[in-house]
């Protein structure tokens, strides 16, 4: 649906078809009627302004603006309808677009590039008639497709920042949608707009939140990415059932989001401050921290442990390598020391013990890729792994375990 016309919107429609050809040639768009609401949704109505990268020779990064002002027309659109995510927003704010040049911030909203979002819908296998609830409304050019497909009166929208809220609702009226967009914790759903016959997500939570399975009607589909605070991504697909949990796969497409604002990491000065105290000298640890670096482990210990963030300080010139507990003090320090590693732990869980119990877990089952992994959301928040049909042994709730 579009209001604009024009030699604008003429050429507009010609890089919406494009874009639809593309993404059915690559196999990222497979249905007719998503196909259909990528031809018929005016991106450009979303993104009028955006923010590209620009490297900085190992500095950090610069974001560049890009509106139709700074580029002209052509450059613009072309860009708006590139397979592409573009940065909107930077630090929670607009300050950053009331000052000139390139700018530096930490990205906390975008616009995804369209063939994930589309690809992520089609995962729902919705039908006509179906209600949806989506969770990170953004710019609003998801809900827009989500209106195209099934109709604004069964979509709900839900952003955590009021301003984006507000403004994706604008556009949307402006193109002749009327979704229900709210703002609010998407986290914890719309109970107003329940029951639903579909979620998704479009930011990252660090495991299913109850909320979503309580508003759902069984037999729901539930689709998002799974985080957690060490920053490794999986995208799952859930059924509901009738006793209000659910169970599904984790899919084979690498997909991404910002982790959900309000689970959003704290600085490492702050978690610094409120160590506990040590469990003792340090000691020989099993496993290396670089076992990390590989999504697979990192996925699963994540699952496990999914409050546990990592960073590096660097104390009178020796480099260690930190895990925190992001709410309860509890923390594991790392230095390198010839082959081996030492580790330190302290608080009211001995976190890198942890680690190594689930790097356990994960080799026994055969180090299995998350792919691999049926998983199962309890209506109370918990959650369960499986790879070939054997449980891997931790649940990922908070509950302390024994120090050692």
């Amino acid at each position: 649906m579009t209001t604009e016309t024009g030699a604008g919107e003429v050429r507009a429609q010609q890089l919406r078809d494009q874009l639809a050809d593309q993404l059915a040639a690559s196999g990222g768009v497979t249905t007719p009627g998503w196909r259909q609401a990528v031809r018929r949704v005016p991106r450009h109505e979303f993104l009028p302004r955006f923010y590209a990268w620009q490297d900085t020779d190992g500095g950090p990064t610069a974001w560049v603006p890009v509106t139709r002002e700074s580029v002209g027309e052509e450059a613009w659109l072309t860009r708006v309808y590139e397979n592409t995510t573009w940065t909107t927003q930077l630090d929670g704010s607009d300050a950053s677009w009331e000052r000139e040049g390139p700018q530096f911030g930490s990205p906390t909203s975008s616009s995804t590039l369209p063939g994930l979002l589309v690809m992520m819908l089609e995962h729902l296998d919705v039908a006509d008639g179906d209600k949806l609830l989506i969770v990170g409304t953004g710019t609003g050019y998801s809900t827009a497709l989500a209106s195209e497909r099934l109709g604004s009166n069964r979509v709900v929208s839900v952003d955590v920042d009021p301003l984006l809220a507000d403004r994706a609702r604008a556009r949307l009226h402006r193109v002749g949608y009327s979704a229900t967009v709210i703002a609010g914790d998407g986290l914890a759903g719309h109970e107003p707009g329940a029951p639903y016959d579909r979620v998704i997500a479009f930011c990252s939570p660090t495991s299913i939140p109850s909320a979503w399975l309580a508003q759902a009607r069984p037999g729901a589909v539930v689709v998002t990415t799974l985080t957690g605070a060490l920053g490794g991504y999986g995208l799952v697909k859930l059924t509901v059932d009738e006793a209000g949990g659910a169970t599904g796969q984790v899919l084979p497409q690498a997909a991404s989001f910002m982790l959900a604002r309000s689970q959003t990491n704290p600085s490492p000065i702050r978690l610094r401050d409120r160590m506990g105290p040590s469990h003792g000298a340090p000691r020989s640890a099993r496993i290396t921290p670089r076992l990390l670096d590989d999504n697979a482990f990192r996925f699963t210990a994540q699952l496990a442990v999914p409050d546990v963030m990592r960073f590096t300080v660097i104390d009178d010139g020796t480099t260690y390598t930190h895990f925190a507990h992001r709410h309860d003090g509890s923390w594991a320090r790392l230095q390198q020391k010839g082959d081996g590693w030492l580790v330190e732990q302290g608080g009211a869980r001995a976190l890198w013990t942890e680690l190594e119990a689930i790097h356990d877990s994960w080799t026994e089952a055969g180090s299995p890729q998350p792919a691999a992994y049926a998983i199962s959301a309890g209506a109370d928040g918990s959650q369960r792994i499986w790879a070939g049909g054997t449980e891997l042994g931790f649940t990922g709730t908070s509950a302390a375990r024994d120090v050692g």
